[in-house]
């Protein structure tokens, strides 16, 4: 079971208590799942932010609505193919491909999707004939 979990402080009666809970409404749901008073050992790591995940999303379906491709997969593989987050493959000695890596949450760190974040706003801004302020304004929050 994956969850996303925050780390808060408890002060009512315990000052100083600190707990991880589930960060959004799908973790609570599976968090929910586990069994009471169960040990459970977890590997923790610092996630990359959901939400800024998500906005990337976001994104991708504004050139998919605006036209530009058929379905998000396809935007997303070509935002990565522009900021070079590719593995080039020599198929032939005068052929190259382009394979796109992951942006998956284990192959990038949030600080590193925050620098490719940054780019791919710009891009798609350049795409979309718009300004960097018009694509924050169709966004909910801006990182």
């Amino acid at each position: 079971m994956k969850l996303t979990m925050i780390k808060r402080v408890i002060d009512k009666d315990m000052i100083g208590l600190h707990c991880f809970i589930p960060f959004t409404n799908a973790d609570a749901e599976r968090f929910a799942k586990a069994k009471r008073n169960v040990a459970v050992t977890v590997n923790a790591r610092f996630s990359r932010n959901p939400l800024h995940h998500n906005k990337y999303f976001g994104l991708c379906r504004l050139l998919v609505n605006a036209g530009h491709f058929m379905d998000e997969t396809a935007a997303s593989d070509f935002l990565k193919c522009k900021v070079g987050l590719v593995d080039v493959i020599e198929v032939m000695p005068d052929r190259t491909i382009l394979k796109p890596r992951s942006i998956n949450w284990e192959s990038m760190c949030q600080d590193d999707f925050q620098v490719y974040y940054k780019r791919i706003v710009e891009i798609v801004a350049e795409k979309l004939g718009c300004s960097l302020e018009d694509i924050k304004s169709n966004l909910v929050f801006d990182m």
